[in-house]
């Protein structure tokens, strides 16, 4: 596994887990050529993410997502 970090300003903010998610989701992001309204975005599985952060529950994860999703700073939604 490869090592995590996270920013101490973002977990002051808005706490541990999703400082580290959301630091995730930014790299995973910044890196993907997925463009859909001329806008770069990741997509994964709550399982796939679980596996990648194996320190956080699926339900935190799940959790934090929809968080973030609320506060808008990640957009979530379930495919079928």
């Amino acid at each position: 596994m490869r090592p995590h970090s996270f920013s101490k300003t973002l977990a002051e903010v808005h706490g541990i887990s999703e400082a580290i998610v959301l630091k995730f989701l930014a790299h995973k992001t910044r890196r993907s050529t997925n463009i859909r309204d001329e806008k770069q975005w990741y997509y994964d599985s709550l399982d796939n993410l679980r596996e990648k952060i194996p320190y956080l529950g699926r339900s935190t994860i799940d959790d934090v997502v929809k968080s973030l999703a609320a506060k808008k700073n990640a957009r979530g939604r379930q495919l079928q």
